[in-house]
């Protein structure tokens, strides 16, 4: 199947939109095209409501690729095409103002008042890819409008949520009525709840593959919201601590949905047959200069020892990188940076004190022919060195273990891509891609 017919079959949404004011800068002279009766497709990789992270959407001014001089198997249609990744996905409640009545009758009293003042909230987004412009705050891209905020709403739709670009309460409006029973104190704080997503964005490349993967985050309005609790003594002002009425509006703040990639290794089915045509083998390259616990570069590359090309957008192509420690102190982390190439992103999960392990998630997003190499990443360890106890030197040694998170459906071979060990022979070779002894410790 080539890569046109795999995204004729993807397609799952598109519009006929009119001109678009003021399309968004998709970074240095990439421009977005907004043509009367153009073509938009805005293609979530994912089924609705899946919350299994990430989700990728394309979007692209053609409802089909292109063909480029400069590359034969093109991923995406050279400055026209964005790619935005959500890693993660959080819903808060923004309150804008609270009512209050205390009831020292015997009998309920009405909670209730008119509003003196409006108050709005606007979809907003931030792109380190086209400098940062929020969609509010340009003048040639008013709320609603351009290719984020459609990006925005689409990604949205694909988790379950439905969002408005603009919301507001006004003047006049009334909030209430809530009854209050005798000698309780009633609260009602109205406001917005909102979707933010957190992810990255890359703009297609004049040779038809993914650039550089930027920053990415939007926030958007879904609805009114008015919180409600009822509390007889003061520690209910607290979360709803005491609260008397048993509606599910008791309480506040409400919990806050978070949805996050995960980073559990899917198993794969037992009676899979392994043809051979999708597998990808990841391996260490590094110094033979780069001694165990002193400063050095390790990178991360990957091999496709399949058949096919290997290129998938979900789910995405990603691996899981952990740095555990061989000797030192247990608990102490180690100074490690980053790079990525070829469009791939790192990201940092954190640092684990218990078991002395950090870990990176690094997601590839461009196509790898058969027999070809790519780089994706580099991790530069900082000096091991941590101080000393009783006149000898402390340093931290560390090893790396290799695993391929996502995959392709009809990748079915794990052998080669799993618990790999830095310190096994072959696994960490030298960059002239050499197998020698004692690689793989850093």
């Amino acid at each position: 199947m080539n890569i046109a017919t795999k995204y004729g079959e993807n397609m799952k949404a598109k519009h006929i939109l009119a001109s678009v004011a003021g399309a968004a800068l998709l970074g240095g002279a990439f421009l977005v095209p907004a043509h009367a009766d153009s073509f938009q497709d805005f293609t979530p990789e994912t089924v609705q409501n899946n919350d299994k992270l990430p989700v990728v959407n394309t979007y692209r001014a053609n409802n089909f690729l292109k063909a480029n001089v400069l590359n034969a198997y093109p991923v995406c249609n050279a400055g026209e095409d964005l790619r935005t990744v959500i890693y993660k996905v959080s819903t808060n409640f923004e309150p804008k103002g609270t009512i209050s009545t205390t009831n020292r009758t015997n009998a309920s009293v009405p909670l209730t008042q008119t509003l003196s003042k409006t108050e709005s909230i606007s979809f907003t987004y931030h792109s380190d890819l086209n400098a940062g412009v929020s969609a509010t705050a340009s003048t040639n891209t008013p709320a609603g409008q351009g290719p984020n905020a459609s990006i925005t709403a689409s990604l949205a739709k694909t988790i379950g949520y439905s969002i408005s670009y603009s919301l507001s309460y006004t003047a006049g409006q009334q909030i209430g009525p809530y009854q209050v029973p005798a000698g309780n104190t009633g609260e009602a704080t109205y406001g917005f709840r909102t979707i933010t997503m957190t992810g990255t964005q890359q703009a297609c490349k004049p040779n038809g593959t993914w650039g550089h993967a930027f920053a990415w985050t939007s926030k958007a309005p879904v609805k009114n919201e008015v919180v409600v609790k009822m509390y007889a003594t003061p520690d209910g002002a607290l979360g709803g601590n005491g609260d008397t009425n048993a509606s599910q509006d008791a309480g506040y703040p409400q919990p806050t949905e978070k949805f996050v990639a995960s980073t559990e290794l899917k198993p794969v089915d037992p009676d899979a047959v392994n043809d051979g045509k999708l597998d990808l083998a990841p391996f260490l390259t590094v110094s033979t200069a780069k001694a165990a616990g002193y400063a050095g570069t390790v990178a991360l590359r990957v091999k496709n020892v399949g058949t096919e090309n290997y290129y998938g957008e979900f789910p995405t192509v990603s691996f899981l990188v952990k740095v555990h420690q061989v000797s030192g102190p247990q608990g102490v982390d180690r100074r490690i940076t980053t790079g990525r190439f070829k469009g791939s992103t790192v990201e940092d999960l954190g640092f684990d004190r218990a078991s002395s392990t950090r870990t990176f998630r690094v997601t590839m997003s461009n196509l790898i022919k058969p027999q070809q190499e790519m780089l994706l990443a580099n991790f530069n360890f900082g000096d091991g060195y941590i101080g000393s106890a009783n006149g000898k030197h402390k340093r931290l040694q560390n090893w790396i273990e290799v695993s391929q998170l996502g995959r392709l459906a009809k990748d079915v071979s794990i052998s080669n891509d799993r618990y790999l060990d830095s310190r096994t022979l072959g696994v960490t070779l030298t960059d002239g891609r050499k197998a020698k002894a004692n690689l793989g410790v850093f």
